[in-house]
C-alpha cells in the first residue's frame, strides 16, 4: 500500500506580535472547558534551564463522542495543553469517526515534560519537552482496535487514512511535527511541539515550521 510522503515545510519566522502568552489563570479556564486538567508543579530536574510558568497536568480530553485520555497523565505548558485539546477534539475525533468509523478511546503518550537535549543527545540545544512544549505520541486506541505509530508501514486503507489525517492536520496546529520517515529518532512515534512560537515573552504570528 503506498504511503503518501511526508512533506516537509519551511516558513519563516516572522517579529513577535504585541501580543504576549496568556496568563495561568486565564490559560487554565480555557483549558479545563474542553479538557480533564489542572494547575501542577514542574518536576524536579537535574538542569534549571529546564521548566516553565504554566505547568498543567492533562489527563483526558473532552470531545463529542466522550472523553479521549492520555495514557501518560502528561506535564504540558498550559498553552501548549490547549493546542493538544484542540487537535484532539477538532481533528483526530472526527477522522476517528470518519475513517476508522469508530470511537476514538486514548491516545498513547510519554510525559510531555522530560529535562533532556534534543534526540536525547548528552549536549546541545534543549528538546521542547524540557519546556512542557511538546508530546510524543506512541498508539491511538479506538473502541475496537489499537494503530501503532511503530507499525504504521503494515496499515489497513481506513488506518492509513487515519493515520495522514493526524499526521497533517498536525502541521496545522503545531510548529514541528515529526514521525516516521523523519528520522530514526522518530521512527517509533510522533513528536508534535510548538517550538519558535514564542520569542522574548510575545507570540510569533508566522513561526518558523518544520512538518515531516
Amino acid at each position: 500500500m503506498t504511503r503518501l510522503a511526508p512533506a516537509l515545510v519551511l516558513c519563516l519566522t516572522s517579529p513577535a506580535t504585541a501580543q504576549e502568552a496568556w496568563p495561568m489563570a486565564d490559560c487554565l479556564t480555557a483549558l479545563q472547558e474542553i479538557a480533564q486538567a489542572e494547575a501542577a508543579e514542574v518536576p524536579e530536574a537535574d538542569d534549571p534551564l529546564c521548566t516553565f510558568p504554566t505547568p498543567v497536568r492533562m489527563t483526558a480530553i473532552e470531545t463529542e463522542t466522550g472523553p479521549v485520555l492520555l495514557s501518560g497523565d502528561p506535564i504540558f505548558q498550559c498553552d501548549f495543553a490547549l493546542a493538544v485539546a484542540t487537535y484532539v477534539r477538532d481533528d483526530l475525533v472526527p477522522a476517528a469517526t470518519l475513517h476508522m468509523e469508530d470511537r476514538l478511546d486514548a491516545i498513547g503518550t510519554g510525559n510531555g515534560f522530560v529535562c533532556r537535549r534534543r534526540n536525547g543527545a548528552p549536549d546541545g540545544k534543549f528538546s521542547e519537552h524540557a519546556f512542557g512544549n511538546a508530546i510524543d505520541i506512541t498508539t491511538f486506541r479506538f473502541d475496537g482496535s489499537l494503530l501503532v505509530v511503530a507499525e504504521s508501514e503494515d496499515l489497513s486503507a481506513d488506518e492509513e487514512a487515519f493515520f495522514d489525517v493526524a499526521r497533517k492536520s498536525a502541521c496545522d496546529d503545531f510548529t514541528t511535527v515529526l514521525g516516521p520517515g523523519s528520522n530514526a529518532a522518530h521512527a517509533d512515534h510522533f513528536h508534535f511541539d510548538l517550538g519558535r512560537s514564542v520569542k522574548e515573552g510575545l507570540r510569533v504570528a508566522e513561526p518558523y515550521r518544520i512538518c515531516e
